[in-house]
């Protein structure tokens, strides 16, 4: 009976990989600023996930995801765009919008300089916006939204992410505590560390890759409020 894959078992994006996801990062930013109908939308995200699989009793049995996470350029502190109410009603990003932008990265990637990189390595391409609710993840998505609110639910201690493996050196201070799901603000992120306000005030930062190591960090941006509405009897 096959049983699923361990954690230590799935593999990680080659350098190779990386590279290439860097490259379409910033070419794809670059041509989106040359679509009119498309500028308003900018790549925050181009990361590899594995998706794993059963059977067989065989490891690393799975297939690779090459995610392009889209967003509105409205929605970025560079706009100062922070008012809750205001995000609540920034529009989301649209499958028609999505389908151009999924066939330019198509035929872009079959330029030599990224088949060259890629090789004959099988993956899915998932051109798509993760939504008003998405895991932040990357340093430029932390900056893109500094100041929308987010909840933070911790998976491990985050002091856990900073200890050194078993039997190497001592363990480092003890990093602050979250509690349990908090709905904070992100307050400021510069590249390596990310400032959270939590809802009673208090402000804590912490480093990026501790940060997402241990937690998932999620966008929570207000419902909008319902409108009133008039009832007239006759």
């Amino acid at each position: 009976m096959s049983s699923p894959l361990s954690v230590a078992a799935m593999p990680t994006p080659s350098p190779a990989q990386q590279q290439a996801a860097s490259a379409l990062l910033m070419a794809l930013n670059e041509y989106l600023l040359t679509v009119p109908a498309l500028a308003h939308l900018l790549c925050l995200h181009t990361g590899w996930e594995w998706e794993a699989q059963l059977g067989g009793g065989k490891k690393n049995l799975g297939r690779w995801h090459w995610v392009v996470s889209l967003a509105n350029r409205q929605a970025g502190y560079q706009t100062g765009t922070v008012d809750p109410v205001t995000i609540a009603d920034l529009p989301s990003v649209t499958l028609a919008e999505c389908e151009p932008v999924s066939l330019w990265v198509s035929e872009t990637l079959e330029k030599p300089e990224f088949s060259k990189l890629l090789g004959d390595l099988a993956y899915d391409l998932d051109v798509a916006s993760p939504g008003v609710f998405r895991q932040l993840t990357t340093p430029l998505e932390f900056a893109f939204y500094q100041g929308w609110p987010v909840t933070v639910e911790e998976q491990m201690p985050l002091s856990e992410a900073d200890a050194p493996a078993k039997g190497k050196g001592k363990p480092t201070k003890k990093s602050a505590k979250l509690p349990s799901l908090p709905t904070a603000t992100l307050t400021a992120a510069n590249g390596t560390t990310v400032t959270l306000t939590l809802s009673g005030g208090e402000i804590q930062t912490f480093p990026i890759e501790a940060l997402t190591t241990t937690c998932r960090v999620c966008l929570n941006p207000p419902l909008k409020k319902p409108t009133a509405t008039a009832v007239v009897s006759e």
